[in-house]
């Protein structure tokens, strides 16, 4: 083997392991997801007490992320798509940070709450269709980036605008709810923050479909969430 071809295949080698970096990080970040709003659709708020408020492999893989990518940029300097393979990791590492905050701010509203009634919350609030169209959103978004679908930003943009008009609804309703009924008022605060980090997740599934398109494409990204 040549020079040349052998640091190609460790060039390879290296790409192929930021994507299942990136990959292992999105799935334990869904499973929290998924163990995080469990409450939201039981009715039982004791369902989050097994989940511990931070993971550390998930910071872990934080962690290494930015290091191979550093790595991969100072060693490599790559180009044209592989370079945008990698800037694409850097920022899809970032948001995938933020959706774990907004995974902890869930399950730490939902213990808020405690021994009010979630059920009753979540049958008078509508939340469970947001909840569901973030969920489906954040699976179709990191399916994207497994399968390099740059198509995906286009179709997820209507879900996402479904997720942002369905949470305006459930914050007005909070408002009145806080308004006429001043006894709701610390439930109506903790769903508003529910709400929000859904609406947040959403935006985030929104900005990695459009990373993907930038990655295949080459095309600039525009009206990213930070």
């Amino acid at each position: 083997m040549t020079t040349a071809s052998h640091t190609s295949q460790h060039f390879d080698e290296e790409l192929t392991n930021l994507g299942d970096c990136i990959g292992t990080m999105a799935e334990r970040i869904v499973q929290r997801f998924t163990v995080a709003t469990v409450p939201l659709r039981t009715g039982n708020p004791g369902d989050i007490a097994a989940m511990p408020q931070d993971d550390p492999e998930i910071l872990h893989l934080q962690h290494l992320i930015g290091e191979i990518c550093d790595l991969i940029l100072v060693r490599r300097q790559p180009v044209a798509r592989d370079m945008r393979f990698v800037v694409a990791c850097i920022r899809i590492g970032n948001d995938l940070e933020r959706l774990h905050a907004h995974t902890n701010k869930i399950a730490a509203a939902i213990t808020r709450i405690g021994s009010r009634d979630l059920g009753e919350v979540m049958r008078h609030h509508g939340l469970n269709r947001t909840l569901l169209l973030s969920h489906d959103m954040l699976l179709a978004a990191l399916q994207a980036f497994k399968s390099g679908d740059a198509e995906a930003a286009e179709r997820l943009e209507n879900l996402d605008e479904e997720v942002n008009t369905a949470a305006r609804v459930i914050m007005r309703q909070q408002l009145t709810y806080m308004m006429e009924q001043p006894h709701t008022v610390a439930g109506a605060v903790e769903v508003m923050v529910i709400v929000r980090s859904i609406e947040r997740i959403a935006d985030y599934a929104k900005n990695i479909a459009k990373l993907v398109k930038y990655m295949r494409l080459g095309r600039v990204v525009s009206g990213t969430q930070s």
